[in-house]
């Protein structure tokens, strides 16, 4: 099995300061669950990727990473919602300010 999840995992915990067994208390896992996800021997469920992501207190990119190397979300797709999240930045600010709006239009047209 891949331990490119495990990898992540780990190091998210230990970021964050927290053994194995506070987390996978905090999780509603086993301990031993929480260490073979590690090692690389027991893949995750996407429910449990989302589980520990939030007990970890993740931000939204780095639950994305999580997801990512536990085969959940494919590499094109972790790539269009990096993009997606500055296309969303962009649209509510052109929708706030119709100067930047027009501007950022006219930079559109002049790469085409």
């Amino acid at each position: 099995m891949s331990t490119a999840f495990g990898r992540a995992l780990r190091f998210a915990r230990e970021q964050r300061a927290m053994s194995q067994s506070k987390l996978a208390l905090a999780a509603g896992f086993d301990h031993s669950y929480v260490s073979r996800l590690e090692s690389g021997s027991r893949q995750p469920t996407r429910d449990s990727v989302l589980t520990l992501s939030q007990v970890l207190k993740l931000d939204a990119g780095e639950e994305e990473e999580l997801l990512h190397a536990a085969g959940f979300i494919s590499v094109n797709e972790l790539s269009a919602r990096r993009h997606m999240d500055v296309v969303q930045q962009l649209m509510t600010r052109a929708i706030a300010d119709p100067v930047f709006a027009e501007a950022a239009l006219k930079l559109t047209e002049e790469a085409a």
